[in-house]
């Protein structure tokens, strides 16, 4: 019980410090798109490794009878980061 715990304050720690961080990364690029973008790519990548190291393989046909909408959640985190870097 004690690791999810300690995931959850970790993972709003982490939360809490997101917006300063692209914030600066804004003031730094002139940009909060900018920001945003350097944000998602470097989340993409430390999700990717993540991703590899698990033994999680769906088959590529689990997500064929998805909603249109499932596919956009990404956007809705981008608009957030991008208006806390703004």
């Amino acid at each position: 019980m004690l690791v999810p715990i300690l995931l959850v304050f970790l993972a709003g720690a982490m939360v809490a410090i997101q917006a300063p961080t692209n914030a600066i990364l804004a003031k730094a690029g002139g940009s909060p798109v900018l920001a945003a973008l350097i944000s998602f790519t470097v989340g993409t990548i430390a999700l990717l490794f993540v991703w590899l190291a698990s033994s999680n393989r769906p088959a590529v046909a689990s997500f064929g009878g998805l909603p249109w909408y499932a596919w956009i959640g990404g956007a809705y985190g981008a608009v957030y980061v991008a208006v806390a870097a703004y």
